[in-house]
């Protein structure tokens, strides 16, 4: 009976040391199987290589301009708000490159100020629909998109590019001169953009307004996608 019990001791003795030993041998083969450098989906760190640079915003401030023979009468739009991202420096597979993270849209703002055919003195519309719209500002680049409601993505025209996918939102309005929409509690976010230390680009968005105005039975419609053209809010390294 008394050998009995210490062979139960002497095999729960080696459970316990065996056990830690196989868990840490686990952990290492896990390790080893995540080639370094590669993105993860950690929340925190995007990469087993990458250096923080830091967190950081770009303000941004745009304006069109459009005057309508018809309704004789001058619009001015007027897009603003902020880009916030993280910026990462990434050694991998000794090739070395920055990574924008967490790139989101905040409070962007769309303002519509009905004026005179001259652009000065206010005049009063009967109603309007106003938008914005977003993507990469260059044909080439096509950032993957995600919107909170009422924000919408869509496949519709992009100044000099065709269709492609944009982030929009619309929104209508009665009888006034000037018009605000405001995007405090809906952000839009963009997904990750990499570039090469050695072919630097910065990542550059694109944004239009677009609008149709009312004069009691009379309408004119206006897309900067078709005129005057995108602007671009360009990202940085710092």
């Amino acid at each position: 009976m008394q050998a009995r019990t210490w062979r139960i001791v002497l095999a729960g003795l080696a459970l316990f040391v065996i056990a830690p030993a196989l868990l840490f041998a686990g952990s290492i083969q896990a390790e080893a199987a995540v080639p370094r450098g590669v993105p993860s989906v950690a929340p925190l760190n995007p990469c087993s290589d990458c250096s923080k640079v830091g967190n950081f915003s770009v303000s941004y401030n745009k304006t069109w301009k459009f005057v309508s023979k018809p309704l004789k009468l001058c619009v001015v739009f007027d897009a603003k708000g902020s880009i916030s991202y993280t910026l990462w420096y990434v050694i991998a597979y000794h090739v070395y490159y920055y990574l924008w993270t967490n790139q989101t849209l905040k409070s962007p703002e769309l303002t519509l100020t009905v004026e005179r055919s001259s652009c000065s003195g206010s005049k009063t519309t009967t109603k309007v629909d106003i938008g914005q719209h977003w993507t990469g500002y260059s044909c080439s680049f096509n950032p993957s998109i995600s919107v909170a409601y009422p924000w919408a993505v869509s496949i519709s025209g992009w100044p000099s590019c065709g269709n492609r996918n944009q982030a929009e939102y619309s929104t209508g309005y009665g009888k006034g001169s000037v018009y605000h929409q405001y995007n405090t509690g809906s952000p839009s976010s963009f997904g990750n953009y990499d570039s090469r230390v050695a072919t630097f680009n910065y990542p550059c968005y694109g944004v239009f307004a677009s609008g149709i105005m009312w004069e009691g039975n009379t309408s004119d419609s206006y897309s900067a996608g078709n005129s005057s053209g995108a602007k671009s809010v360009c990202l940085s390294k710092r």
